[in-house]
């Protein structure tokens, strides 16, 4: 039969899910429409993202062009 994932191997999942997302949203927040608009506005990323991120204190005020922004829990 199947096993049962543990407690780390979920934590560990859902930061990648979690990560992935903002990695979505950061090139989305960066990338142009043909209509020379953003894909997704910054500010409702930097919204979204805002107290979710590992040391974001830390972060340079610019962190939607960084790639690797991590996601804290």
């Amino acid at each position: 039969g199947r096993r049962c994932s543990t407690t780390t191997e979920i934590h560990n999942r859902w930061v990648r899910l979690r990560n992935d997302r903002l990695e979505v949203d950061c090139f989305l927040a960066n990338k142009t429409s043909s209509a020379g608009r953003k894909l997704v506005s910054p500010t409702l990323v930097l919204q979204t993202w805002s107290r979710v991120l590992n040391e974001e204190d830390k972060l340079p005020e610019d962190w939607l062009r960084e790639p690797k922004v991590l996601v804290g829990i």
